[in-house]
């Protein structure tokens, strides 16, 4: 049912390819973002078309984390018109509990920490 409810609700990127790609406004706070997306990029986070695109949403990228051997989680990071970013700690998106496990909101510096 999750997983149903998430694939109608919103579109993934593959619908959406400006927010694939990322776009950003011209104002000052659009070119900070702008910045941390491209730094993000350089550092391994990745495009998808797979992540669910979410209202006022202008970029999103992930990028995936081993936890144990066996068990993977990943951050999901989504850009916003007005300049908000939001970071989630998510379940491997390969895994059965993806669509109904936690979701985590992370702060920066916490991903600071973790990527420098």
């Amino acid at each position: 049912m999750d997983f149903l409810y998430g694939t109608t609700k919103y579109p993934c990127a593959l619908f959406k390819p400006k927010v694939f790609v990322g776009y950003f406004g011209n104002g000052e706070k659009n070119k900070d973002q702008e910045w941390f997306f491209r730094k993000l990029l350089s550092i391994g986070f990745k495009r998808t078309l797979w992540q669910l695109v979410f209202p006022n949403q202008t970029a999103g990228i992930i990028k995936k984390i081993s936890t144990t051997d066996t068990d993977s989680n990943e951050y999901h990071i989504r850009f916003y018109n007005d300049g908000t970013i939001e970071c989630e700690l998510e379940v491997d998106r390969f895994d059965i509990k993806h669509w109904s496990g936690p979701r985590n909101y992370i702060d920066f510096d916490t991903l600071e920490e973790e990527f420098g």
